[in-house]
């Protein structure tokens, strides 16, 4: 192995360069390094020469520590034969990773056939601190390959009938030349070599002589190095085990992706197994094993234009279900990209949640959105829209729930996309809306009437808050029933009081309104306010107000025109009145100016705020 060992180095250096821009530091195991303690240090302690690594993973046994008062651990490199095959990072907690092999890797990296593997490997660590300084090992030859194959695990066995089983498992080995089968008849007895399978199995079906007996069996890889170990045992008693997945369905999402849904029929399960044809074959192979609840799966990377068929069953620690009924679904000859960026926001004046999203083609005729409420819960579709339409309301939401969303498009062609990201939102129990316009009448000397606007539809109550003369505290005076948009409070003259609003309902509240007090008063009577106003044409103005009078007799409108010296009266419209429409000598480039007031049984308001109109 000493061939390797300039090799190594030429490939170390300049692997350290490239990752890192490290300055270059001599051996720290080396007795003439005088800077040893100015750098980080790894010792090797296993596998070290003339021990072996084995095919799968190969742990690497090491002490590694920054000198004293430095920065830190940061990055751990593995060199294998000269070639840099793979980098770890330092734990986010500060202790250091662990390390391995994987001879999975090495082929990758080292380009080695996994029929044909070398009988020993030369390799060496270094170590990176957060200031990329380096340590690093001396070189660590004759290293022994043990080709021995990875031993097959995750072995279920399905009851097919009373007398016959169907095993699988899956096949870890990339060197294998055979699998052997051996079959326990009963518990009391030793197992027996039953059959060899050839190489890449993944199942294989038994048929024994009786039904009551509890069968095991366990399988193994063997190539011309010698045997693995055996996987797990899978018994016979007590399969099936769970009840079948059923109802599967599938669909193409475009030419490489197809959607996997079905319904899961047991609670005691401990994942699922799909199956998916070999386009090539024919043959069920193991696509996917996922975690127990789940009820949609994604294939993707497929090919355009391709057919497959998928099965899939429930499974527990030793034992399968039954297949559930077998979908078969063809891919279309493209993919149309999927809605991008979608956000969801709750929004609490509107009472829904707003979904937004990024549409990138021009292929779509209408995006669907869909809307589960728990992790493991199912999405269904909450809504659509039509073409280059990106945004949603969904307003069929309630109180301090978590949402998720998603999307994807209708297309012209036929299919739908896949999906967008999902995006969650909290609909929280947003307080009220804040009541508005607190007014104030005095009707006496001791006697003053408040009005406001409610603005909320879902308060429990409004609070008055009240505080005697300006150093005084605010404190809660009156708790007011649902809807109520008025108070008449008995005072003591000579003080000054003042007041303020706001709804609740348990536990928030809203903001407070603004304030008022006994001595800007008002009017003895509720005055119109907000007047506006909408042109409709050159010949009609719309007026609209604020009615706060509760027993008036009429709202009087008058006007004053652009030539005009005083106001007339226009109208006098029935109580409750808040809209009106002039259409009387009115047209275009026109000014007109308007007021109103409120007739009540002993008198009548104030005037509101004049309200000047320009009719272009």
């Amino acid at each position: 192995m000493k061939k390797y060992s300039k090799i190594y180095f030429v490939f170390l250096f300049v692997g350290l360069f490239l990752i890192g821009c490290v300055q270059s530091v001599e051996n720290p195991y080396n007795n003439n390094n005088n800077n040893i303690s100015n750098k980080p240090v790894i010792n090797i302690l296993n596998p070290v020469s003339g021990d072996s690594i084995y095919m799968g993973y190969t742990s690497i046994i090491y002490k590694a520590t920054d000198f004293n008062g430095g920065p830190g651990l940061k990055l751990y490199n593995l060199f294998v034969d000269g070639v840099l095959v793979q980098s770890f990072s330092q734990n986010p907690d500060g202790s250091n990773p662990y390390l391995y092999f994987s001879t999975d890797t090495l082929e990758k990296k080292l380009g080695i056939n996994p029929a044909s593997w070398p009988a020993e490997i030369s390799y060496a660590m270094t170590v990176v601190n957060k200031d990329d300084a380096f340590g690093e090992t001396v070189l660590i030859d004759s290293i022994y390959v043990n080709r021995k194959p990875v031993a097959p695990n995750n072995l279920v066995l399905t009851r097919i009938s009373d007398k016959s089983f169907n095993l699988f498992w899956d096949d870890k080995a990339s060197n294998e030349i055979k699998y052997e089968v051996w079959r326990q008849d009963g518990s009391n007895n030793t197992f027996l070599f039953i059959k060899n399978l050839p190489i890449n199995s993944i199942s294989t079906n038994d048929v024994v002589n009786s039904d009551y007996i509890n069968y095991g069996y366990k399988i193994r890889a063997v190539n011309g190095f010698g045997n693995s170990v055996f996987s797990n045992i899978a018994y016979s008693s007590g399969v099936p085990g769970g009840d079948a997945p059923s109802n599967l369905k599938g669909e193409a999402l475009g030419a490489s992706t197809i959607q996997l849904t079905w319904n899961d029929n047991s609670e005691t399960e401990d994942g699922f197994v799909i199956e998916r044809t070999n386009p090539a074959t024919g043959n069920y192979e193991r696509l996917v094993v996922l975690p127990k609840n789940t009820k949609e799966y994604f294939d993707s990377d497929l090919y355009p234009l391709t057919t497959y068929r998928y099965r899939i069953a429930s499974f527990k620690s030793s034992s399968i279900s039954a297949f559930s009924n077998v979908v078969t679904i063809s891919t279309y000859d493209k993919d149309i990209a999927a809605p991008e960026n979608l956000i969801a926001t709750y929004k609490p004046i509107e009472k829904s949640v707003y979904i937004t999203w990024t549409d990138n083609t021009n292929k779509e005729d209408g995006t669907i959105i869909e809307r589960k409420e728990t992790i493991n819960g199912e999405f269904k579709i909450v809504g659509t829209t039509t073409a280059d339409v990106n945004y949603f309301s969904d307003a069929n939401v309630v109180k301090n729930q978590l949402y998720y969303y998603r999307a994807r498009f209708n297309i012209i062609d036929g299919f739908k996309t896949t999906y967008s990201n999902v995006d969650t939102v909290y609909v929280y129990d947003a307080p009220p809306f804040a009541p508005s316009n607190l007014q104030i009448t005095k009707f006496t000397d001791t006697t003053y009437s408040l009005w406001w606007v409610d603005n909320s539809d879902d308060e429990d109550g409004f609070e008055l808050w009240k505080k005697n003369g300006i150093t005084g505290n605010y404190y809660l005076y009156k708790d007011l029933l649902p809807n109520k948009t008025g108070f008449n409070d008995k005072v003591t003259n000579g003080i000054t009081y003042y007041y303020k609003v706001r709804a609740y309902r348990n536990p928030t509240n809203s903001e407070f309104s603004n304030e008022v007090n006994t001595e800007s008063v008002g009017s003895k009577y509720p005055v119109p306010t907000n007047l506006t106003y909408t042109i409709v044409n050159s010949n009609q103005v719309k007026l609209n107000w604020t009615n706060n009078g509760t027993n008036e007799l009429q709202i009087i409108v008058e006007r004053k025109l652009q030539s005009g010296i005083e106001f007339n009266e226009i109208k006098r419209l029935p109580p409750g009145t808040t809209t009106y429409t002039d259409s009387d000598g009115l047209t275009n480039n026109f000014t007109v100016f308007y007021r109103l007031k409120t007739k009540y049984p002993q008198g009548e308001s104030e005037y509101s705020t004049e309200l000047t109109v320009y009719i272009p």
